[in-house]
Order: structure tokens, then sequence, then C-alpha cells
């Protein structure tokens, strides 16, 4: 499955998801070792699908699902604060088409 004409919004969703997450791994946040281990865990497997995407290689149906959720603050942000949110609604329904 492919995003090709969505392709950079799906690698900004997952960059901008990776950056929260990585600000979230600092030794003063108020996050236990077992989330911070997730967070890492979560933000390689944002690696791997941005490594496909940027090479044009199939994504998997959980690969989707993880654009999904880190898309999903976007999507929701109808105030449109980031400038985003147009883009992230039409990665939303692609992503909806890809995994019927």
């Amino acid at each position: 499955m492919k995003l090709n004409e969505l392709k950079d919004m799906a690698i900004f969703v997952l960059e901008d998801d990776n950056s929260v997450m990585t600000s979230a791994l600092d030794p003063d946040s108020d996050l236990d070792e077992e989330n911070k281990e997730m967070n890492r865990e979560l933000i390689e497997d944002h690696r791997k699908i941005i490594n496909k995407l940027e090479n044009d290689e199939e994504l998997t149906k959980d690969d989707l699902i993880l654009i999904q959720d880190a898309n999903e603050i976007h999507v929701n942000d109808e105030i449109n604060l980031n400038e985003h949110h147009e883009q992230a609604v039409k990665l939303e329904k692609k992503i909806k088409e890809l995994l019927k």
C-alpha cells in the first residue's frame, strides 16, 4: 500500500510525533522508564516507516495505523494552528481507503 501523493505529509506527522516523544525522553520528564522505552520503540518504528516512504516502498497495515495515530493531532486541529489540518484530513481519508 502506498501514499504517493501524501508522502510528505505522512513523513511530517511521523517526524512531528517523534519530536514530541523525544522531548519526553528528557531525564527531567515525568515519564517512567517503561513509558520512555515505549517511546523509544515507537520512534524507531516511525523512523523505519519514514525510510520506507522515502524509498517508495510498500507500507504494511501496521505502518498505516501508526501514521494514522501520528496524524490524529493534526486532524483534530480544526482551528488549524499549525497550518496542516487540511492535509491531515486528506491523509486520514487516504489511509482509511487503504485500510479497507
